[in-house]
């Protein structure tokens, strides 16, 4: 593969959990509650799960043929595993190729872009044609804590390659002084030990300022040459930034709906970029900052050359009371509730099946009928010959019912059950699939409403995170 000085980000896809805390919410239990809201994974939900929704919603707003994908980059704070790929995982979610690249960049809220910058080196070096970028980020802040109500959750994606789109200009990287947030291994909260205005001032303003100096320096740019800029979810210290290193007077500040869905650590980055792609002018230049406060920075220039490719999953928002939250987080429960029971499809054997994993299934080539899973015999003609073909994953509601028997603690019963019939599927019983419904209310479920199949945690073993494909009812999202 021959070498170039061009890499471009060629689409990009967000995905944001449907449900919501409000600040006030919080401020009714807590002193200093704050303002807006922030975004709370469902409690089927995990940054694997957010990310396959961010990577596949970039993947169908570009071009990009999943064989073509060479490497695949995760960067996250929030992993299930201490030891264990969650790329691999969205690897296998997506059906990428067995030979792809994996890399896990972690602990970092940085991490994104850097990733982004790995990317942009892997692509110009001839070592890779197309690379996927992932950040995902669950962030929880300690409850009564001055993080409870501002940080959240959310993922994105970027295709990395050649061709018009946002051009990767230049990346930098700095160390930066002493840890001002951090997550102890095995701890579910973020702990804060500085005044935000401290942390602003005196750690991540001198760090943000260093690291766009020197990516400006290297583009031979001046700020005041920026048309956008994102210095992390807090927009009033990225206002404070752009003022201290002189940028002009109507940069757009970016801050990837913080006052919506929290700072979305990894995540938010992707969603500032899908923001400024599609607000901004051919020709604009502007600078994407990842924040680790009291770590590290790394900065991206970033140009925008070609049409706006995005493409956000933004279900209608659902906004949740602060017991149901602390229920998703195990603070509280209750002893009478029943064990999770794991669903028969999550299995060992069934988990590890690649085509399954991947929504893969065989077609009939003598009725076109579409065996899931794969079948000796045709299960509407009886045939033997079959080709494979990925599933569709939208489709429509055939039939459901309810159970009491969850398979992810400590999510609340009855919960819905249902077949649904793939969209171009033939023969009569070819098709159908039998799923479990998530994010679904239970009162308003009917016959033939539209369906999307959607990756979840279906069940938890010895920690083995067992993943698989639900049912969600089509709600809205904006393109």
């Amino acid at each position: 593969m021959p070498l170039t000085d061009s890499a471009s980000i060629l689409s990009v896809g967000t995905y944001v959990p449907a449900y919501r805390l409000e600040g006030r919410e919080v401020a009714s239990h807590w002193a200093g509650g704050g303002k807006g809201s922030r975004a709370v994974s469902g409690w089927d939900e995990d940054i694997v799960t957010m990310g396959v929704e961010a990577a596949t919603a970039a993947i169908d707003a570009g071009s990009t043929a999943i064989d073509a994908i060479d490497a695949l980059i995760l960067a996250t704070t929030s992993a299930p595993y201490a030891e264990h790929s969650s790329a691999a995982e969205i690897a296998r979610a997506l059906g990428l190729r067995s030979d792809v690249q994996i890399v896990d960049i972690g602990t970092s809220t940085a991490g994104s872009v850097a990733a982004l910058a790995l990317a942009r080196s892997l692509v110009r070096s001839g070592d890779a044609a197309c690379v996927l970028v992932v950040g995902a980020d669950d962030r929880v802040g300690e409850p009564g804590g001055s993080l409870e109500a501002t940080v959240g959750s959310a993922a994105g994606a970027a295709i990395v390659g050649i061709g018009a789109g946002l051009t990767l200009t230049a990346a930098t990287a700095s160390r930066h002084g002493v840890p001002t947030r951090w997550r102890a291994s095995g701890a579910a909260w973020i702990s804060s030990g500085d005044d935000p205005r401290f942390e602003r001032e005196q750690v991540v303003g001198p760090a943000v300022t260093a690291s766009v100096a020197a990516v400006l320096d290297g583009a031979e740019l001046t700020p005041d040459q920026l048309a956008f800029a994102f210095f992390g979810a807090d927009a009033r210290g990225g206002a404070a930034l752009a003022k201290s290193l002189k940028c002009a007077p109507e940069l757009a500040v970016l801050s990837a709906d913080a006052a919506t869905i929290g700072d979305a650590g990894n995540a938010a980055p992707f969603l500032a970029l899908a923001d400024a792609w599609g607000a901004q002018a051919q020709g604009s230049r502007g600078v994407i900052v990842g924040i680790a406060p009291g770590a590290s920075c790394a900065a991206l220039l970033v140009e925008i050359a070609g049409a706006a490719t995005v493409r956000r999953v933004a279900l209608a928002p659902v906004t949740i009371d602060y017991v149901e939250y602390l229920r998703r987080l195990g603070v509280v429960g209750s002893s009478i509730l029943p064990d999770p029971v794991q669903a028969y499809s999550t299995g060992p054997a069934a988990y590890r099946d690649e085509p399954l994993a991947s929504l893969t299934g065989d077609r009939c080539v003598a009725c076109g009928s579409l065996n899931i899973p794969s079948r000796v015999f045709c299960i509407d003609c009886g045939a033997e010959e079959f080709e494979q073909v990925r599933v569709p994953r939208t489709g429509a509601l055939v039939t459901y019912n309810q159970q009491c028997a969850v398979a992810v603690a400590p999510e609340p019963a009855p919960l819905a059950v249902g077949v649904i019939r793939l969209d171009g599927a033939q023969g009569t019983r070819g098709g159908n699939l039998s799923v479990m419904l998530t994010d679904s209310d239970l009162a308003n479920l009917a016959i033939g409403l539209p369906v999307e199949l959607v990756m979840r945690r279906c069940g938890i073993e010895k920690g083995l995170v067992k993943y698989g494909w639900k049912g969600r009812i089509v709600r809205g999202e904006s393109a």
